[in-house]
């Protein structure tokens, strides 16, 4: 009852029996905060810078991609955990999801502000990795801090995936909704050597051209995204009182 037919028009029920919102209506509702999570201008710079040294091995690129991913899914844990502590969602007036949102927009807007105004760091051309340390190593930890220091992909991603634990979804289609949230919000991470994979020294040129442009671009489009769903998510939370 519950399976996979839930991606058509049934709705989902909660455990104590109050109908939710289809896992059709659910994905449409999340998806995008997850596509914003993406647009994150640093973590795509970093994968480049590592893609483009002489000699560069694309492990090095899996490696800085397992560090982001291990970031993401601390945070689908604490998202996922706070959706099952809060009030199963419903159809209508949520003020549960309408306070939260509200309030992250709030912090997006605040985020545009300081894009705007602080000069950019510059993009850092030396070694990432100290000397002495095993290459997949640096790589990883360059992973780890490049998602873990991205606030503007934290504040989207987290109200999308305590959502997900609101929705009382069976377990498979909770794992399912889950994963596209990781998969997407990845996406600055694995498309470059995938793309180099799959076209080879052609696609590697083109990654050189978006690489310039995300780094003359990168405080622009940082502070684009953080208002733009800041408008969002702040409409939504108002639609929901």
């Amino acid at each position: 009852e519950h399976g996979w037919s839930s991606l058509g028009p049934s709705s989902l029920v909660s455990p104590r029996g109050r109908p939710a919102m289809t896992f059709s209506q659910l994905l449409l509702q999340e998806l995008p905060l997850a596509a914003g999570a993406a647009v994150s201008p640093l973590v795509l710079i970093l994968q480049l810078m590592l893609m483009a040294r002489p000699g560069a091995r694309l492990s090095r690129s899996w490696a800085y991609v397992a560090g982001n991913l291990l970031v993401l899914l601390v945070w689908t844990w604490l998202g996922h955990s706070l959706g099952h502590l809060l009030p199963a969602r419903q159809p209508g007036s949520d003020p549960t999801a309408a306070y939260l949102e509200i309030a992250l927009a709030l912090v997006l807007v605040s985020l545009a502000l300081r894009s705007m105004r602080t000069p950019l760091a510059a993009v850092p051309q030396e070694p990432v990795h100290p000397p002495g340390r095993h290459p997949l190593l640096g790589a990883f930890g360059l992973g780890l801090g490049s998602m873990g220091a991205n606030v503007t992909s934290f504040v989207l991603f987290l109200p999308a995936a305590q959502n997900v634990g609101r929705a009382a979804l069976p377990p498979e289609l909770e794992a399912f909704a889950l994963a596209l949230l990781v998969v997407i919000t990845l996406l600055p991470a694995w498309l470059p050597p995938a793309l180099v994979i799959a076209t080879g020294a052609n696609g590697r040129a083109r990654l050189q051209r978006l690489d310039g442009f995300a780094v003359r671009h990168r405080r622009g489009i940082n502070a684009a995204v953080a208002l733009f769903f800041a408008l969002l998510l702040g409409s939504r939370g108002f639609s929901s009182l």
